[in-house]
Formats: structure tokens, C-alpha cells, sequence
């Protein structure tokens, strides 16, 4: 596991970053990825399952494609803004990362 911090804000990433996620303090996550290969994967249903541990809710906004515009993201704003979430976790390439920070901000 590698932490980057990037203006203040800290990205983990690789091995062990699932694991990470236990010590975050939060209540509702709004979890961020692209197609299907995560899910395929089960790295979703993994992280769902650290989150239902702790006693939070989660709710997946997936189908971020590769250089998603602008319609992409506000889709992703309006879903954050129903769901509420008091954290955002992104999973997978660089689009469904980028997607989120906006959604995010």
C-alpha cells in the first residue's frame, strides 16, 4: 500500500488499499467505478463487505467510461447529491478516479 498525497488530499493505492479501509471513519460511501471488471472481480462486493462490517451504507454509481464528459459526471453529482454520502471511494482506472474527484468537488 502506497500513500500519495496530492494537494492535501491522500490517494492509497495498491496492495493492502482494501485493507485501508477499514481504519476510514464514515457513515455513507458513494463508491465510484468504471465497467464491469471490478465487480466481475468481486473487488466491489469486498469493499461493500468492509462497509456493511462497520455499520455503513454504500451505494455503487458504476459505468464510468474512459474520458467521461461532462453529462457523465453531473449524472454522478445528482446521484451523490440523493445518496448523501459522507465519503467517496473510487475503484479502477484513471476515469473512474477523475470522475470522482469532480463529482466529489
Amino acid at each position: 500500500m502506497k500513500e500519495l498525497i496530492l494537494g492535501g488530499e491522500t490517494l492509497i493505492v495498491g496492495r493492502g488499499a482494501l485493507d485501508h479501509l477499514r481504519t476510514v471513519e464514515t457513515q455513507r460511501v458513494f463508491l465510484v467505478t468504471g465497467g464491469s471488471s471490478m465487480i466481475n472481480s468481486g473487488v466491489i462486493a469486498r469493499i461493500e463487505a468492509i462497509f456493511a462490517a462497520k455499520g455503513c451504507a454504500t451505494q455503487l454509481h458504476g459505468g464510468v467510461p474512459a474520458n467521461p464528459d461532462t453529462e457523465v459526471v453531473l449524472a454522478g453529482v445528482a446521484a451523490m447529491r440523493e445518496f448523501a454520502p459522507d465519503c467517496v471511494v473510487a475503484v479502477g482506472g484513471g476515469s473512474a478516479l477523475d470522475a470522482a474527484k469532480v463529482m466529489a468537488l
